[in-house]
């Protein structure tokens, strides 16, 4: 009998125990919801940066596998949304989003730590990787290629197994049809793939023909792992791609703007790889930087320090007897220079192992030591102007014109922390105001021009593309606006360390009124860059039509005042056998 009551006592206790249980889980869930409510949470830049939101507060990756509270999105359902998940299944959740948890659990007091055991996934990545340390990478851009000419930014990951991994955000682009291309880039989004592959293999796609950054970040242990945990959350997800909306520079600027109000807030219109790093050093979230140079850069840099004489006379006499220069600092510049060279002829499989060890020998005894040719210094994307401008013109003939470029440069900033002399235009809209009337003036979808100098060595080769709307003119050397493909091949001439000879042949077709022209003309130009901070452009053009030809000269001045603004002079005179046409312009130029 006493046996019984126990066991009926022990049942009531138990009932009592359940009952007591399920009244107070939806009163901690209620205290937990309000606590995050009250603390504000959907404001914090911690959140708003994990869940990728931009200005307008919308989601640039809007599915139901990152969002459990789409397509009705708001920061503040989708926070109470994700407690819930933590309340109904921790570990589930952890897994899926760690960072998520990580921040959560942080702000509401929970238990920080990940049982990793139970997720498979997770617990792979985590003893693959295990991040000791974290650093961005930059690449240099590479205008002439369609993939490349933002530049790339990317995570590399220092792992305590001695092992570096790179995690990327990147797309893959498989046609040759570039205004398909342009399209799908700009307006309507390609697949994006978030990787992750040894940094060594990334480090190879690029070294070739482009400049490497490594920066050394100033973060915390906490901000670090929370990016390492964000890299698991975008594994997998369906994410777009725009060139202009969310690209490299977009998702990773997205991660460093968790680190404060600040950084979020004072974002640009158009993020770019190159906006990443400078919005680093802006906010004081670089430590230190080492370069890794490419070949071609490497190469460039001993063709300015000794000149392409020098430097075609040690290739020339390899193999026989060198005489060095009698200035020690030169005469080590030289030796470097054979060694360097020496290295990337057996890279290129030029020469055999045993010639190159040769070589080698013949140059290992002679003494070498370090300059202070600082390669670091040479040129660097953090110098240079920023990508966005805005400028406005008048013009002798009585009209107004306002130009924007979302990204990036023209041929008449100032360029000299580029690779070589460049301009990339993509989105570029220009509007004319005359007599009260509003016009089109043109739209470049993607305009490129690279001036690489050629050289015995590199052999670099000066190209230019169009696909824009822009104004044509016609026998009597009247404007008119024409849909434009055109593409030109050619070479540039670097004199001295500022002037500039270049010299391109160009074909195109236009569209105007239903009709379809092709022409052709060859370029001739040349540019300075002056004292004070001055650069000018001259150009001469002879456009010849099926039925019709004329010549294009144009002389574009610009005075550069600091890094945000410039004041541009332009005269252009046009001309055929009976008839010129000449226009003299005033602009000021913002860079945003």
């Amino acid at each position: 009998m006493l046996v019984v009551r126990t066991i009926k006592s022990f049942q009531f206790l138990n009932k009592v125990f359940l009952l007591l249980l399920f009244f107070q889980y939806p009163l901690f869930s209620e205290d937990i919801f309000q606590i995050a409510l009250n603390k504000n949470l959907q404001k914090s830049n911690i959140w708003q940066g994990l869940l990728h939101l931009d200005k307008s507060q919308k989601p640039s990756i809007n599915n139901q596998k990152f969002l459990y509270s789409y397509p009705n999105f708001s920061p503040k359902k989708e926070l109470i949304q994700n407690i819930q998940q933590i309340l109904e299944n921790q570990n589930q959740f952890a897994c899926q989003f760690p960072a998520r948890y990580l921040f959560l659990a942080t702000e509401l007091n929970l238990n920080t730590e990940i049982n990793i055991s139970n997720c498979k996934g997770l617990e792979l990545y985590f003893k693959n990787t295990d991040m000791k340390d974290l650093e961005l990478v930059f690449v240099s851009e590479d205008v002439s290629s369609p993939s490349s000419m933002m530049g790339h930014t990317f995570f590399k990951i220092i792992g305590k197994n001695n092992k570096t991994h790179g995690v990327s955000f990147f797309t893959e682009i498989n046609t040759f049809n570039i205004p398909l291309l342009v399209v799908q880039s700009l307006f309507t989004g390609m697949k994006g793939f978030f990787g992750l592959s040894p940094y060594r293999k990334q480090l190879n796609m690029y070294i070739e023909n482009r400049n490497i950054w490594e920066y050394k970040l100033n973060l915390s242990k906490y901000y670090k792992t929370l990016i390492y945990y964000h890299f698991w959350e975008l594994k997998d997800k369906d994410i777009e791609y725009l060139f202009t909306g969310f690209n490299c520079g977009t998702i990773i600027n997205d991660m460093f703007s968790i680190t404060s109000s600040t950084y979020r807030n004072n974002q640009n219109l158009w993020i770019t790889p190159k906006d990443v790093i400078k919005n680093l050093k802006k906010n004081n979230l670089i430590v230190s930087s080492k370069l890794i140079p490419s070949k071609i850069w490497k190469m460039k840099m001993f063709i300015d320090a000794l000149g392409i004489n020098k430097v075609n006379y040690l290739v020339k006499h390899l193999k026989q007897k060198i005489t060095f220069s009698t200035d020690k600092k030169i005469a080590n510049l030289e030796k470097r220079f054979l060694l360097f060279y020496i290295g990337s002829l057996y890279s290129e499989k030029k020469i055999s192992y045993k010639i190159a060890v040769e070589l080698y020998q013949k140059f290992q005894n002679i003494e070498i030591f370090d300059t202070d040719l600082d390669i670091s210094k040479y040129k660097n994307p953090i110098n240079s102007h920023n990508d966005s401008q805005l400028s406005f013109t008048v013009s002798d003939k009585n009209f107004v014109q306002i130009e924007f470029l979302p990204a990036s440069n023209t041929i008449f900033d100032d360029n000299r922390e580029y690779f070589s002399e460049t301009s990339l235009k993509l989105g570029k809209v220009a509007f004319k105001i005359d007599k009260d009337k509003l016009s089109l003036e043109s739209l470049d979808l993607l305009s490129m021009k690279s001036l690489v100098p050629w050289d015995s060595l590199t052999k670099n080769i000066s190209k230019e593309f169009h696909l824009n709307y822009e104004q044509h003119f016609d026998e009597n050397l009247k404007e008119f606006g024409a849909f434009n493909l055109s593409f030109g091949l050619g070479g540039t001439k670097k004199l001295g360390n500022d002037i500039y000879l270049f010299s391109l042949f160009h074909g195109g077709i236009s569209h105007h009124s239903q009709n379809i022209s092709p022409y052709y003309y060859p370029e001739f130009g040349f540019m300075i860059y002056e004292l004070w901070h001055m650069k000018t452009v001259f150009n001469y053009k002879y456009i010849v039509n099926v039925d019709y030809s004329y010549s294009d000269f144009d002389i574009v001045h610009s005075i550069f005042i600091k890094k945000g603004f410039r004041i541009g002079f332009n005269y252009n005179l046009k001309l055929n056998s009976n008839l010129h046409r000449e226009s003299f312009n005033f602009s000021l130029n913002f860079y945003l």
